[in-house]
């Protein structure tokens, strides 16, 4: 039964870092959610466990599920069908073990049904995964998208503010449209090469 977390204790250099006591009170805006959200931390340490506790459940996931798919994931991979990329068997997999466990979203606000995490300890999640299947990392890092979308349409741009309940729905939007994009791809690529498999 592999963990890749708990097997590489040197990943917990990252959360041990001086600064993320500061990085977590200002993350969770001075624990104000801890009244309205049953899994929202109370303190600095009740942060840190919940990292802990996150990460422990990825490293279990990567080494039980992802890293034993991932040479399958290669062979199978993804196919076009009824106008819909459709993902290899190994990765609908890896996909379903990760929303179960609630990690899509790690990064999001509470009030979308995200965990309201910092940036350290969403690229530990990335790098445990990316251990086992970077392929798949990457994908699964497409989820995360609609939280990079939002900080930069907030902090990096000179456009004004719309309220971020606009910017999700907009991230929403780029999610999907990734998706169609990655069918029209697929399916000029079929169209110019024949099936490439």
């Amino acid at each position: 039964m592999a963990n890749f977390y708990t097997e590489v204790p040197e990943l917990k250099y990252h959360l041990n870092n001086s600064m993320m006591e500061r990085i977590c009170e200002l993350k969770e805006r001075g624990y104000q959610d801890k009244d309205k959200y049953d899994y929202a931390p109370q303190d600095y340490a009740d942060a840190m466990d919940s990292f802990d506790k996150v990460l422990e459940i990825t490293g279990e996931i990567t080494g039980e599920i992802i890293a034993p798919n991932a040479e399958g994931v290669d062979e199978e991979g993804p196919h076009c069908a009824n106008g819909r990329v459709e993902y290899a068997s190994g990765t609908k997999q890896n996909l379903d073990a990760m929303v179960k466990a609630g990690l899509n979203g790690m990064t999001m606000p509470r009030r979308f049904g995200g965990l309201n995490f910092p940036i350290t300890p969403y690229t530990m999640c990335a790098e445990i995964v990316a251990a086992a299947d970077r392929i798949f990392a990457a994908e699964n890092s497409f989820h995360n998208a609609p939280r990079t979308v939002l900080v930069c349409s907030v902090f990096c741009s000179n456009q004004p503010r719309f309220g971020i309940e606009r910017n999700v729905l907009c991230s929403l939007a780029f999610c999907a449209a990734k998706d169609l994009i990655e069918c029209s791809r697929q399916r000029m690529i079929t169209r110019a090469f024949g099936d490439v498999r």
